[in-house]
């Protein structure tokens, strides 16, 4: 027969089993949850980090086919005096369109501080600002030679592997 002690110490025992087993389960499941939690942000952190990588490079190929034309239109002066129309036509439609890049870089500027990532945001204002000021001289001032699109070139590619160096460490963080 069974005793009451016997049935108080099998519930007690049952009792500290599922007591034991719900503690287990629940921190567990918190434990699962802030990893789940730092998981998601770190993907989205890596997808923003992409994205701005993204900005970036549309930004250089506009800034690589700015060089070009200029380059050309610098030679067709150097030249003849005198630049084909086409030729300026093109070299202005390339101008307008890395100014549209230069304004989504500054969105990417914005995701970056947003990140908290103020280095890898002032490298790329400087790479974007390197960009703009050269449009403008060579838009608007008209002092460039051949050789000055070259020199842009370099230093665009230059800024550009910085930039990219810079937010590498970001992304690994």
């Amino acid at each position: 027969m069974i005793t009451s002690l016997e049935v108080v110490d099998t519930a007690i025992k049952i009792g500290l089993g599922a007591l034991i087993s719900g503690i287990a389960a629940y921190v567990t499941a918190k434990f699962s949850h802030t990893k789940d939690i730092e998981k998601t942000r770190l993907l989205r952190r890596m997808d923003l980090l992409e994205d701005v990588a993204r900005y970036v490079q549309k930004l250089t190929i506009a800034g690589l086919a700015f060089y070009s034309l200029t380059a050309t239109r610098a030679s067709y002066f150097q030249r003849d005096g005198k630049v084909p129309d086409d030729a300026q036509s093109k070299w202005e439609e390339s101008d307008s369109q890395l100014n549209n890049a230069l304004g989504d870089a500054t969105n990417a500027e914005a995701v970056l501080l947003l990140l908290g990532e103020p280095d890898c945001q002032t490298t790329l204002r400087e790479y974007g600002q390197y960009m703009a000021d050269f449009s403008y001289a060579a838009f608007y001032l008209e002092k460039c030679s051949v050789s000055d699109a070259h020199e842009f070139r370099a230093k665009l590619l230059e800024m550009r592997k910085t930039f990219f160096t810079v937010l590498g460490g970001a992304y690994e963080r």
